[in-house]
């Protein structure tokens, strides 16, 4: 019984070592630009170049996930970068713009 426990508890620690506070994200260079990219309705995607660190994009995975942004990483080794992404935007737009290919042409600019 108490094994169990403290394997359980020790496992949750591990998991939450490096989590990053918001204090500490807010002051990261890449909070300013996350959350403007958030903010903007205009925006699906905000992509980082490949000469930030692991350390950094690890901020910028917990700004996003704080922020409630998607992420995605391309690439590998010195060619990898991270990716800010609005999948449920990106959705949408999708789904209308088959909408608007299906639809009558005066209906269509709704959807545009």
């Amino acid at each position: 019984f108490g094994s169990s426990s403290s394997s359980s508890s020790s496992s949750r620690a591990a998991a939450m070592a490096f989590q990053r506070t918001v204090s500490r994200l807010q002051g990261s260079p890449h909070w300013k630009p996350l959350h403007a990219f958030a903010e903007d309705p205009s925006r699906l995607e905000l992509g980082f170049e490949t000469r930030v660190t692991s350390a950094a994009r690890e901020d910028i995975r917990q700004i996003c996930k704080y922020l409630g942004v998607n992420f995605r990483c391309v690439g590998s080794g010195t060619q990898k970068r991270i990716v800010a992404l609005k999948l449920d935007a990106l959705r949408e737009r999708a789904t209308a713009e088959e909408l608007a290919g299906a639809a009558p042409p005066y209906t269509a600019g709704f959807f545009r």
